[in-house]
């Protein structure tokens, strides 16, 4: 049978290991979603929700499982913190309100796969499975309980720029919404989209209870799916089925998680969702609702070196506008980024910027010395005319420079050397590889990796700027090799 492959980013405190898993293409419930649920796609004017709504996966015993839905999640100073709200059932196992250890191992590893979708609303279930190629590996857990069945985990990473995705919005208020929308993975299977009708019901202190799905249906796999109200915001997440309604017979109860009550009921950081979705301490009052956000902006204009540096410790409310500056100091837009005169990049911080077409920096901007200063002309997706995704190497390219530094000629070196271009050719081959760089090539970057993550020691012969791979003795198959920052997928046939 045809194989797919997943290419795992696997992050830990020490470095980035990729490891390469291969899936078989109808191993994991594609197609089995029961026969009333509908492909997301089908419904346009839900595409922005759609694109936050993430498939999980678990590790166990060394293969990844398929395990529930989430959603990205936004919060007050809009900064694209990759919070990923879900259901606490799906990683804390014994709902108990506490972590093992082997359930802090599943956190650590999990799997979060965007856009596994249909880009056609009829077949119901394509010829073809989706790409499961837009991932982030590996979790933090931020807050969690049983009550209201809620989750938030912090991804290990930002969300890359050709991901497509979204951050969806909330209202925190006790009011019944007119109706219900879940945006979810019934079965495991392609995001598929249900509705209800009729308000919902307060059926206990932490739950919502929809008595029946009008279109569509709930089933395992739903589990931790947002529910938004009629604003296209989250209000809860599903949490369990009454019962199972495999056959479309409309009987089917379902409860979510009631996002009012998760937001503060319980006045522990770790117990609610205010502490970490309300960073810049507004009050209730002005956060009942917060709408969804694009990552990738159309344009960025930065007046003061401040707009260019992270978002800790500063309320939207202060210098900047809401979502002007990032938590990481990563910005990416579809066009032009603008630095204005006399911006400094400060010693100690880090800013990177992506845009579609310039990055222009005016007369009197500069980095210092001890700052990590980045530019590339690649941009980044956004809305909803894209279909699935894309795919990308990960390699940015045809940048442009235009900054002024007070170290500028040794800045602009080590902005090149990010750049430099590295070639691994003929792939796929028989077990010989050459390796091609403009820079020369230390032999102890270089770092290969078997389909199980295990690193391999290959024969290198190094020719100046070239070297030689000979993986003539290994087994046919995919492998993955790491040189410094660059990385790519070789094939021995």
């Amino acid at each position: 049978m045809n194989n797919k492959s997943i290419i795992v980013n696997y992050l830990s405190s020490f470095l980035m290991l990729y490891v390469v898993l291969s899936f078989n293409i109808r191993a994991q419930n594609f197609g089995a979603a029961a026969i009333c649920n509908i492909n997301a796609v089908c419904e346009p004017d839900w595409c922005d929700q759609r694109r936050g709504v993430g498939l999980i996966y678990k590790l166990s015993n060394g293969i990844y499982v398929r395990s529930g839905t989430g959603s990205l999640v936004n919060n007050t100073r809009r900064d694209k913190r990759p919070y990923f709200l879900t259901a606490n059932h799906i990683i804390d196992i014994n709902m108990d309100n506490s972590i093992s250890s082997s359930e802090q191992e599943i956190i650590d590893s999990l799997m979060i796969v965007f856009n596994y979708q249909s880009n056609e609303c009829d077949p119901k279930t394509p010829l073809q499975e989706p790409d499961t190629i837009f991932f982030i590996i590996g979790a933090t857990l931020i807050a969690h309980h049983s009550d209201g069945d809620f989750a938030l985990l912090e991804l290990n990473g930002r969300i890359p720029a050709n991901y497509n995705t979204y951050f969806n919005g909330f209202r925190n208020s006790n009011e019944k919404p007119d109706n219900i929308t879940m945006i979810h993975h019934p079965k495991s299977d392609i995001k598929k989209i249900s509705f209800s009708d009729k308000k919902p019901k307060k059926t206990t202190a932490y739950l919502w209870e929809v008595k029946k799905w009008t279109t569509g249906t709930a089933e395992t796999g739903s589990s931790g799916a947002p529910w938004f109200n009629q604003e296209k915001v989250i209000v809860g997440q599903q949490s369990r089925n009454r019962n199972d309604d495999k056959e479309c017979t409309k009987k089917l109860e379902s409860f979510g998680g009631r996002f009012d009550v998760q937001w503060d009921n319980i006045q522990l950081a770790n117990r609610q969702l205010k502490f970490w979705l309300n960073p810049s301490s507004v009050s209730n009052s002005q956060i009942t609702y917060i709408s969804g956000d694009e990552p990738c902006k159309i344009n960025y204009t930065f007046q003061n070196a401040n707009d260019l540096h992270t978002s800790a410790n500063v309320s939207h409310f202060g210098p900047v506008f809401p979502g002007d500056r990032t938590y990481n100091g990563v910005y990416e837009c579809t066009n032009d980024i603008t630095i204005g005169n006399n911006v400094t990049i400060q010693s100690g911080t880090s800013v990177i910027l992506n845009a579609g077409n310039r990055i222009v920096a005016l007369p009197g901007s500069k980095s210092e010395l001890g700052s990590t200063f980045h530019a590339y002309i690649k941009g980044c997706l956004r809305g909803c005319d894209n279909g699935v995704g894309r795919y990308s190497d990960g390699n940015y390219e045809n940048y442009e420079y235009e900054f002024g530094s007070e170290n500028k000629e040794k800045e602009k070196e080590d902005y090149d050397n990010t750049q430099y271009s590295t070639r691994i050719y003929p792939n796929p081959s028989n077990g010989l590889f050459t390796i091609e760089s403009q820079e020369l090539i230390n032999l102890q970057q270089i770092e290969l990796y078997d389909i199980f993550g295990k690193c391999l020691q290959p024969v290198i012969n190094q020719n100046g700027n070239a070297l030689s791979l000979n993986l003539t003795g290994y087994a046919k198959g995919m492998y993955f090799i790491k040189i410094g920052t660059y990385s790519q997928k070789i094939v021995v046939e």
